[in-house]
């Protein structure tokens, strides 16, 4: 049994850590992973680790989000070049834009006369906001 569409503590709707996901992957008798986080790489690294030691197949993967004609497309990416600098710029520019759309969703509410920082935003997501990509920086949800 494969399970090929995982995301980890990177991805913003992610809640465990790639040694908590292998280990359940091993429980549950999976023989390959992959973390498709959403436009993030930041626990690929630790999944190639990780394969050996827990005897899993692990395929680096990474799900990114894009528009085409105004609908809202998950796109999974397998086998990535997870170190490519190319691809880090790329997800960073990915980043910085979602960063801009979150104020830019902050100023709208605030017009509309709730009281809400990006700040605010960036904590009750539990760091995901400002961190894509940093699990090592972040924890885990509720900690």
């Amino acid at each position: 049994m494969i399970d090929l569409h995982i995301h980890t503590i990177a991805s913003s709707d992610g809640q465990h850590t790639p040694g908590e996901i292998f280990a359940m992957a091993k429980d549950a008798g999976l023989t390959a992973i992959a973390f498709a986080d959403h436009n993030s790489i930041g626990s690929v690294g630790e999944g190639v680790s990780l394969a050996a030691s827990f005897g899993i197949e692990f395929i680096p993967c990474l799900e990114f989000n894009t528009i085409c004609r105004e609908l809202d497309l998950h796109i999974l990416a397998y086998y990535i070049d997870y170190t490519s600098a190319r691809l880090a710029r790329w997800l960073e520019e990915v980043s910085r834009e979602k960063k801009t759309q979150a104020g830019m969703r902050v100023k709208k509410l605030n017009d509309l006369g709730f009281a809400l920082s990006v700040e605010d935003v960036d904590k009750f997501a539990y760091g995901h906001l400002f961190s894509q990509g940093d699990h090592e920086q972040r924890g885990k949800p509720g900690r």
